[in-house]
C-alpha cells in the first residue's frame, strides 16, 4: 500500500533522546515529543493539546492513548491511533497497521528531485522532458482540465515515444 507523503522531520529516534517528530500523510499530521504526543491534526479542523503517551521498545513508537479532538464539532473527527504502531528506520517511519510510509524531509527532497529528472510529458505527440525547478516547463503552460492523463509502462513509452526505459512517462491527450 503506497501513501502520499508530503513530509516528515526525523529528530530524536533513540529512547533516551529529546527532540520533536513530524511525519504527515495526505492530511494527518501528527507531532510527537519525547516521551507524549502533544498534538493531532486532522486536516486544519481538528488540534489537541492533551498530552499523550507512547512507548518506543525495538525501535517501535507504540500509542498507548486515543488522541481526542478539540473542535466545534467532535461528529468530524472519527479516527483514533491508539494502539496502533509505528516501525522506525533509518530515514522512514513506517505505521505497521497500514504500511504507510513516511520519510525525513531530506530522503523526501532527494526522491522527488530524483523523480523530477526522471520525467518526460507527451503532450499532444510532443515529448518534454521536465527538469527540476523549471518554471517554463510544459505542464506549467497547459490548463491541465482540457487533457486525460496516462502514464504507459516503460516499454511502451520506449516503443511509442523512444523515450528512455528509467524515464517515467505521462500522456496527455485532449479531451
Amino acid at each position: 500500500m503506497k501513501a502520499l507523503v508530503l513530509g516528515i522531520v526525523l529528530i530524536g529516534l533513540s529512547p533516551c533522546a529529546t527532540g520533536q517528530l513530524v511525519y504527515t500523510n495526505n492530511s494527518e499530521t501528527i507531532f510527537l515529543d519525547h516521551p507524549t504526543v502533544l498534538q493531532y491534526i486532522k486536516g486544519s479542523h481538528l488540534k489537541t493539546s492533551e498530552r499523550h503517551t507512547y512507548s518506543i521498545t525495538n525501535d517501535t513508537l507504540t500509542i498507548t492513548t486515543p488522541l481526542l479532538p478539540i473542535a466545534a464539532d467532535p461528529s468530524k473527527f472519527s479516527n483514533s491511533i491508539t494502539g496502533q504502531q509505528f516501525l522506525f528506520s533509518k530515514d522512514s517511519l513506517v505505521n505497521t497497521t497500514t504500511g504507510a510510509t513516511y520519510y525525513s524531509p531530506n530522503v523526501q527532497k532527494a526522491k522527488e528531485r530524483k523523480a523530477s529528472k526522471g520525467i518526460y510529458v507527451v503532450v499532444d505527440g510532443v515529448k518534454h522532458k521536465i527538469r527540476k525547478n523549471s518554471d517554463r516547463n510544459i505542464l506549467t503552460t497547459i490548463n491541465m482540465a482540457d487533457y486525460n492523463i496516462t502514464s504507459p509502462d516503460k516499454e511502451t513509452a520506449y516503443r511509442l515515444y523512444n523515450i528512455n526505459k528509467k524515464y517515467t512517462t505521462l500522456v496527455l491527450t485532449k479531451k
